[in-house]
C-alpha cells in the first residue's frame, strides 16, 4: 500500500513540475512579446490594412500620435529581443502543452517510473488494447498480456 502512495506522489511531482514550468514559460514569452512590441524590438511587420472604403471619420478617429521625451541625461532602455517573442498567438497553447508533456515525462522518469502491476486499472482506458490492434503482434501482446496492468493493485 505504501508503494502505491509513493508511486502516485512521484507521478504527481512530474505532472505538477511540467504544468508549473509550462505556466512560467508561457508567461515569460507572452509578457516578453508584449514588452518587445512596446519597446519597438518586435521585428515582425504589421499586416497591411486597407482603409480606402472606410468613411473618413472612422480613419481619423482611430489615428493617434504619442510623443515621448526623456529627461536630460537618461539613456533609453534597450529591451533584449529573443526570437521566441515572435511566435504567433496561435501557438500559445500548443507550445506549453508540449512543454508540459516533455518536462512531466522527464521528471516522472527521473523520480522513477511506476510499476504497471500496482497501477489502479480504473485509470486505464478500456480502448488501450484496441489502440494497438494494427501494430505488430509483439507490441499488441506486450500491451494486452505482458504488461499486466493492475494485477497487483490493492484498493484502499
Amino acid at each position: 500500500m505504501d508503494r502505491d502512495i509513493d508511486d502516485q506522489r512521484l507521478f504527481f511531482q512530474g505532472a505538477f513540475t511540467g504544468a508549473f514550468s509550462a505556466l512560467i514559460f508561457t508567461m515569460w514569452f507572452g509578457f516578453g512579446q508584449t514588452f518587445a512590441r512596446n519597446f519597438g524590438t518586435y521585428s515582425v511587420p504589421p499586416r497591411a490594412t486597407i482603409t480606402d472604403l472606410c468613411p473618413v471619420e472612422f480613419v481619423n478617429a482611430t489615428t493617434t500620435t504619442t510623443t515621448t521625451t526623456l529627461a536630460p541625461g537618461v539613456e533609453p532602455y534597450e529591451f533584449p529581443h529573443v526570437p521566441i517573442y515572435e511566435v504567433s498567438y496561435m501557438w500559445f497553447s500548443a507550445i506549453p502543452c508540449m512543454w508540459t508533456i516533455v518536462v512531466g515525462t522527464v521528471v516522472s522518469f527521473l523520480t522513477g517510473p511506476q510499476d504497471p502491476k500496482t497501477l489502479n486499472p480504473k485509470l486505464i482506458s478500456p480502448a488501450l488494447g484496441g489502440l494497438f490492434s494494427f501494430w505488430p503482434r509483439k507490441i499488441r501482446d506486450f500491451f494486452n498480456k505482458d504488461l499486466q496492468i493492475g494485477i497487483n493493485y490493492v484498493s484502499t
